[in-house]
């Protein structure tokens, strides 16, 4: 970098000031120069006022939006395909309205798929006292575990036909016919309160989340191929790692089970498109009544 030297000169009133040698000081342009300058100051250049203001206000703009990406928004299972946010509407009140959308079709979609599976289970098992009630169990267990709550009746479809309180010849419990010794493994891999065998059957929400947790990490364990989590989750996990491994043949009778389940999801899924906008002008306080 080119080091500037600075001069000197005395004013007549005997101030000093310091200057570049190729200053014009001619006809009495240093002296009208020097009339702003104060004793033994360098000159130093002039920033524009309006560079300032463009500084800072490219640094404000930038700490926004900063602040403003620094909040990913999560949807739940049921709006993953719904909405859509842009990182364009930045501003706090787009923002905002955006929000006040999703929790708005939160509840709608709630709301819709409890009254689908309510008048489902109510069709499947009339004796049922409150189908309302287990429905919503199922959607919410389903949405906190990002699981298709219509994928996980049919699951329980096929294992208790709805019956809280079914239990197996070999143990299962449940909505879920879950084992209590798979149960207690369950609830300890997932950090999920082991609340005993008993609540298997008393807490119809507890066993479907422990049934959700043990869905999710089999078909974790088997690449994501919902048929072969199914067929595990019917014949054993082991048994069905070892005949995989061995390439020996599966039981006929999960083979069925597991495509029962997906037949029944899938024709549940056609169902409800074709009825949910129907569901749109459901009241604000369904799901509390």
């Amino acid at each position: 970098m080119k080091r500037i030297s600075y001069q000197s000169k005395s004013l007549t009133d005997g101030k000093t000031v310091y200057v570049t040698p190729n200053l014009d000081l001619s006809q009495g342009g240093f002296l009208s120069y020097a009339q702003t300058l104060q004793t033994n100051h360098f000159y130093r250049p002039h920033i524009p006022m309006a560079l300032l203001l463009s500084i800072s206000a490219a640094v404000v703009c930038s700490i926004l939006a900063l602040l403003l990406s620094s909040k990913e928004l999560h949807l739940p299972y049921v709006l993953q395909d719904t909405f859509s946010f842009s990182r364009s509407e930045t501003t706090p009140s787009a923002k905002y309205a955006y929000l006040n959308k999703m929790e708005r079709g939160i509840q709608q979609q709630k709301a819709a798929q409890v009254l689908f599976l309510t008048n489902l289970i109510r069709d499947t098992r009339s004796s049922l006292k409150n189908p309302k009630e287990l429905a919503l169990s199922i959607v919410e267990e389903s949405e906190r575990l990002s699981m298709d709550p219509l994928f996980v009746a049919s699951v329980i479809h096929a294992e208790s036909t709805f019956r809280h309180n079914a239990r197996s010849k070999v143990g299962a419990l449940g909505l879920m016919q879950i084992m209590p010794a798979t149960g207690r493994w369950i609830s300890r891999t997932e950090q999920i309160n082991w609340k005993g065998s008993q609540s298997l059957i008393s807490d119809p929400a507890y066993n479907i989340r422990l049934g959700i947790s043990y869905l999710k990490q089999l078909e974790k364990q088997f690449g994501g191929d919902r048929r072969l989590a199914l067929i595990a989750y019917n014949w054993g996990p082991t048994n069905l790692t070892r005949a995989l491994k061995e390439r020996s043949a599966t039981p006929k009778v999960s083979k069925r089970y597991a495509e029962k389940i997906l037949a029944y999801s899938k024709q549940w899924k056609d169902e409800y498109a074709n009825v949910k906008e129907q569901y749109k002008r459901l009241p604000s306080n369904f799901l509390a009544s």
